[in-house]
């Protein structure tokens, strides 16, 4: 990984990792976009941080688990429920929380 990539990493997760405190407790705040998201490493995505954004589905067959969504020029792989209800061209919300592959990506616990 280049610095240039690698720094970008960095400055990105210090942006997730501002805590917030909310009824005494704190929360990591969630990637709002796949351009952050892009910018970590599979050591940063095993920290299982939070996501919550938007995107476009470029794939998705009703009973898999595989759904692709893109935003920009910017794409990702999401693990779905298998009852996911989506088509390709659907803007969707995806909400969940970062897994290490062979990069990162999300397992969803929402997709509306």
């Amino acid at each position: 990984m280049n610095r240039r990539k690698s720094g970008l990493g960095a400055i990105w997760l210090a942006g997730v990792m501002i805590l917030t405190a909310i009824g005494g407790r704190a929360q990591t705040v969630p990637l709002t976009s796949l351009t952050a998201i892009h910018a970590l490493s599979n050591s940063q995505a095993r920290l299982a941080l939070p996501v919550d954004f938007e995107a476009t589905v470029t794939y998705f067959k009703k009973g898999n688990a595989d759904l692709f969504v893109q935003d920009g020029d910017a794409a990702i792989y999401v693990e779905a429920d298998k009852s996911t209800d989506v088509s390709p061209g659907d803007r969707v919300l995806v909400v969940g929380h970062l897994s290490p592959s062979f990069r990162p990506y999300v397992k969803a616990d929402r997709v509306t």
